[in-house]
């Protein structure tokens, strides 16, 4: 395990950057999802290839931030799962490789599984009650049993994220790269964006970050409307939004994260690594207007795993 740390000064804003955490052996990161309390990391990913649903050295990784240590693994899971947390922490949801499984975040002890076809991707409501998974369709289920609520009308939908706030408002992407904003209780939906390679909700709930091809949009969820877009370079690969909505990340296969001032509207800082192919964002809003980003993927430099991370403030 390394670490450093290096604060630079950019056109009025302070920047750490350059802490890292190593690990071995090879682990390629797709996803990342910040506890609650901001204490620990749940890493998604693993080496190798899925074959005929065998896993492939694929695992959730729990990252320890105050103690700079990979500390716990959810085993069990079969390839390509990808997790997140429950609102108050206690629980992970993960999907992947048509089943669906809920763990006890402290003893690491599955909970409870669901075979569901084409399983892809799940969501824990605001409330904790309930589950959205992204499988052949839309499914809306029970929390505790996993037995299905109700159903929406979304084939070919790879990610369905409810809201942070609202617990019937939901948002998905489809395989042809279109999003659509559900009301889950009238189970309607109305068309956000086209052309979108991934998306996220800031934490209040009040604005949704998309990425194409070329830019990153940030919509009002609210009013459904664009209310920044910034240009990207590269292969833009993931997006975050900071709890509070002001600022938006993006990282991209050139080896950069770059920060927007939502509220601003200006783009404040790129940080460039060139020894990791960025695949997954996380952040985290601190005290007095600084913001925490962190991020993984494949690092090309050396055979271990690292997950880095650099802080931001305005």
């Amino acid at each position: 395990m390394n670490r450093r740390l290096l604060c630079l000064l950019v056109i009025g804003l302070t920047v750490s950057v350059g802490a890292y955490a190593q690990f071995g052996p090879d682990y390629a990161t797709v996803a990342l999802d910040l506890s609650p309390d901001g204490t620990t990391i749940l890493m998604s990913g693993g080496e190798g290839f899925c074959v005929d649903g065998e896993p492939a050295n694929f695992e959730l990784r729990l990252f320890s931030i105050r103690q700079n240590v990979i500390n716990r693994w959810l085993r069990g899971q079969t390839c390509g799962h990808s997790g997140v947390f429950s609102p108050d922490g206690t629980r992970i949801a993960s999907a992947g490789s048509g089943e669906l499984r809920v763990w006890d975040a402290v003893t690491r002890q599955p909970i409870t599984r669901l075979e569901l076809n084409s399983a892809v991707a799940v969501s824990w409501r605001s409330d904790g009650a309930h589950l959205a998974a992204a499988a052949t369709d839309v499914f809306i289920l029970d929390a505790e049993t996993l037995e299905t609520i109700s159903a929406l009308n979304a084939p070919g939908v790879r990610l369905a994220l409810f809201s942070p706030t609202s617990e019937n408002m939901l948002v998905t992407l489809d395989e042809a790269n279109g999003v659509e904003l559900w009301d889950t209780s009238s189970r309607t939906s109305q068309t956000l964006a086209q052309g979108v390679h991934t998306l996220a909700w800031s934490e209040n709930g009040s604005r949704i970050a998309t990425i194409t091809d070329t830019s990153v949009i940030v919509y009002d969820a609210a009013t459904r409307e664009a209310v920044a877009t910034y240009e990207v370079n590269g292969d833009a690969r993931t997006v975050s939004i900071s709890g509070d909505g002001r600022m938006v990340f993006a990282g991209t296969g050139d080896h950069t994260v770059t920060a927007w001032d939502v509220r601003a509207d200006r783009e404040l800082y790129t940080f460039s690594d060139d020894g990791m192919v960025i695949n997954a964002l996380a952040v985290r809003t601190l005290a007095h207007g600084s913001y925490r980003v962190y991020y993984a993927g494949s690092p090309i430099t050396n055979p271990y795993f690292e997950l880095r991370w650099f802080t931001v403030r305005g």
